[in-house]
Order: C-alpha cells, then structure tokens, then sequence
C-alpha cells in the first residue's frame, strides 16, 4: 500500500478542493486503487475464500479465519484434553497443577493454540510428541505462574513459538524446581549430566573444554576423565 500521491492530494490524502483558492480535488489514481483493491483482495484469498460480487462480508470473514477462534478468552481449570476444535482458541489456566493435552499433531499443520498459566504455581503441558529442540522423545513441559506461550503444529509436532513455554525463552530464573531452576551440572563418576526431567540449557567445562548446549533431563554432556569440571544448567522447559 502506499498514500496517494495524485493530482490535487494534499500530504497523501484526498481532497474536495478549494474553488475559492483554485485547489482542484483529487484526481482518480488507477495505481492507487488497484493497490487497495489487491490488498484487500488478495488478503481474502489467502484466506481461502473464493471472491464473489456483492458479498459483503468477506473481508470481515478473511480476518476471523486469520484469528481463529479468538472471540473471548477459555478458562481451563481441571486437566484437559483438547481436540482439533480448539485450535486457534486463547486458554487461560487459572489452577495449578493441572495438565493441559494438546490435540494430535497428525493432520493439523500451521494449527496455534495459545495458553496463559494465571495460577499461582506450575501448569503441565503434555502432547504426543513435541518438537525435537524440546529433547527427543519430549511429551510433557512444565509451564511456571504468570506465563504464556503460542503452540503450532506442524502436522507432525508441536511447538512452542513464542512466550516462556518457548525453547530458549527468557523464562525467570528460580532455585525450586520446575521451568527456570538453576543449578550445577550434575557430576558423577566420570560423567557431567543434566538433571532429570525438562529441557535444559546448559554450560560445563572440563580440562579446559567447553560444552554448550540444550538438551532433554538426563541427558550426559561429557563422559570420560573429570578435570577442574564445573557447569550450570538453566531448565527452560
């Protein structure tokens, strides 16, 4: 899109004109109005829907599609298991302790759910598989109090896009357990490991060597022969 710049505009709007001062109105623009019509036009077409003469409702159709099911915010306050219906939906989760299931992954590309934990504690979000940055074999994150997140699918996994329930969010450093713990790097025998559960962050080093990285709880950062080894991890997930 662009102002109009033809004839009798006045700073990139229309004008009536000005007889008494000799101001002409603004000429018709085939550039500019082909320009509005097209971006218009065509932000209903992305939208699946077929343009049809004298349908007035289409534009208004195109942006609900674009937002989904976002008409008011769903509170969930036991655990749920959501289906393919609540994609596109706003869910607010005002309980601790609950777990929310995502639907299926199969069959459901660029589908968005989003949720906000508004409890005063932990929230679980489970699904049958998560996306492979969350750890592989990954089916449960913890989402901690005052938090929120956009989840996408992509037919085959979910993700978690934006907000703190995002691999590499900026979620709030605590020492209790859950989303944003941080602690040392578990050391052991001749192994520097991440602690059980969630998705981690983590930085060791070992003779010298640095080791950086995200990965599943559990997971062995380095094994072999421990020299001056220390490490931190930071649970994002």
């Amino acid at each position: 899109m662009q102002r109009t710049s033809a004839s009798g505009s006045v700073a990139g709007l229309f004008s009536p004109g000005n007889p008494a001062l000799g101001q002409l109105a603004t000429q018709l623009d085939a550039d500019w109005y082909n320009d509005l019509q097209e971006n218009i036009c065509r932000f209903i077409e992305a939208a699946g829907i077929v343009l049809s003469p004298g349908d007035y409702s289409q534009f208004a159709a195109a942006i609900q599609t674009r937002l989904g099911n976002i008409r008011s915010v769903h509170s969930l306050n036991a655990n749920t298991v959501l289906t393919a219906a609540d994609c596109g939906k706003l869910f607010e989760v005002p309980t601790s302790g609950v777990t929310i299931t995502l639907p299926a992954a199969a069959a459901l590309p660029a589908k968005v759910i989003y949720i906000y934990n508004n409890s005063t504690g932990d929230i679980t979000i489970a699904a049958g598989n998560f996306n492979s940055a969350f750890g592989t074999g990954t089916s449960t994150i913890t989402v901690p109090s005052e938090t929120s997140g956009m989840f996408i699918c992509d037919g085959t996994s979910w993700n978690a896009l934006a907000g703190a329930m995002a691999v590499g969010s900026a979620v709030k450093p605590r020492t209790s357990a859950g989303v944003g713990q941080w602690v040392s790097v578990v050391t052991g025998g001749s192994t520097l490991s991440l602690p059980a559960g969630g998705t981690w962050a983590y930085f060791a080093s070992n003779n010298g060597t640095g080791y950086i990285g995200i990965a599943a709880g559990g997971a062995t950062i380095f094994s072999g022969t421990l020299n001056n080894a220390f490490g931190f991890c930071w649970r994002i997930a």
